[in-house]
């Protein structure tokens, strides 16, 4: 089962990831409310979204066998 932590919940340049499951997660997908994709990389512990409009945002994390959306 993954286990992901995202900080800061408020964040305008940096959101950092910890990953404490025993999955690899291998994307990282930011999605608006509405559900279009507006970024997408390969997993890392740091996503720089200071190119994101001001708004609410879905994150979903994918590796090979499962996902996490947060």
């Amino acid at each position: 089962q993954q286990h992901m932590h995202l900080f800061p919940s408020l964040v305008s340049e940096t959101l950092f990831i910890q990953n404490s499951g025993k999955g690899k997660a291998e994307k990282i997908e930011i999605l608006t409310v509405e559900g279009r994709k507006v970024m997408e990389s390969g997993f890392t512990d740091n996503v720089d979204v200071q190119s994101l409009s001001a708004g609410y945002y879905f994150i979903r994390i994918s590796g090979k066998d499962d996902f996490f959306t947060g």
